[in-house]
């Protein structure tokens, strides 16, 4: 059977790829074909699919999760399949600042209003069609300072330690967002979600991370899960992010730094793992002691999103 989306791979090492033959099914979302399950085709919205759906994480309830890019270029026709999928709640884990400049050196963020001044283009017909929008921002608008931007970037500039340490920082900063998060899976019969951040690799990941983790799904598996991301490197939005990054101060002509930037090599999230549990021990002890959720509200989500026997 031909499975499309392997070339994408083909000079990626085997220990660095998703268990891509396991994915059977395929789908179109402009031009672009992607395996689904677990990806969805929502129109203008990049890496849009169900974290429960993919290989390796069915311990984890299907249509409960969803991660995806931004949504600042989605359509009627994407709105649509959004409502389809039951999903009622968007947390969008960006920083205010972020969602009103031009950061990523694109459009797609924010639009300048008659006096010039950047403003939130977040697509309306969202909330018209009755989805509430949570903003959780994970780290604070100060983060976005161009010193500390780049010193994040430089992070991931450094391969899978450089994300240990990056992601560290993410789970310190972003604790309270993600508590906001797991308590709305804590209800009972919780509706289904959609997270995102800009790229919807790094904190959405690491959202998925501990989502993954507290229903028992292995290190191997979250790493593959994180890799499917990988799949828009090469194209076109991957070859706009690279030619963007080589311009950037500390990056500027470093092909190989820039290329790790904007991959989501498994590496990156079996390091992250790795000193995830040297510091923590366990997904319970973060959840409890930095992010503040008393075990209650910890079991609650773990039975709502859990499969149910």
């Amino acid at each position: 059977m031909y499975l499309p989306w392997l070339g994408e791979w083909k000079d990626v090492a085997r220990t660095e790829r998703p268990p891509l033959r396991e994915y059977r099914a395929a789908l179109t979302v402009g031009g672009v074909v992607y395996p689904s399950p677990p990806f969805v085709g929502v129109e203008g919205v990049r890496m849009f699919r169900d974290v429960g759906g993919a290989v390796g994480c069915e311990g984890m309830r299907k249509g409960l999760v969803f991660r995806s890019g931004d949504l600042s270029k989605l359509t009627d026709e994407g709105l649509r399949v959004v409502l389809g999928l039951g999903i009622t709640t968007v947390f969008d884990l960006r920083s205010p600042i972020e969602m009103t400049q031009h950061l990523h050196g694109s459009a797609a963020n924010g639009a300048a209003n008659g006096n010039g001044v950047q403003r939130d283009i977040y697509p309306q017909h969202i909330a018209a069609a009755g989805i509430e929008r949570v903003v959780v921002p994970v780290f604070p608008d100060d983060e976005w300072l161009q010193e500390k931007r780049d010193a994040r970037l430089m992070h991931y500039a450094n391969a899978a330690e450089g994300y240990a340490e990056a992601y560290h920082h993410t789970l310190r900063s972003g604790a309270k967002a993600f508590a906001h998060i797991l308590r709305h899976l804590a209800q009972p019969d919780p509706s289904p979600i959609l997270v995102h951040c800009t790229a919807g690799k790094d904190r959405t990941g690491v959202t998925a991370m501990l989502i993954l983790l507290l229903v028992g799904s292995d290190d191997n598996a979250i790493a593959d899960e994180y890799a499917l991301n990988d799949l828009d490197s090469g194209r076109s939005w991957g070859i706009k992010a690279t030619q963007r990054l080589l311009l950037q101060p500390g990056l500027r002509g470093n092909v190989e730094a820039v290329e790790n930037v904007i991959r989501a090599r498994k590496s990156f999230m079996l390091a992250t793992l790795k000193r995830f549990k040297a510091e923590y021990g366990c997904v319970e002890e973060y959840l409890e002691g930095v992010c503040g959720l008393d075990r209650g509200v910890v079991e609650a989500v773990r039975a709502n999103v859990a499969v149910r026997s």
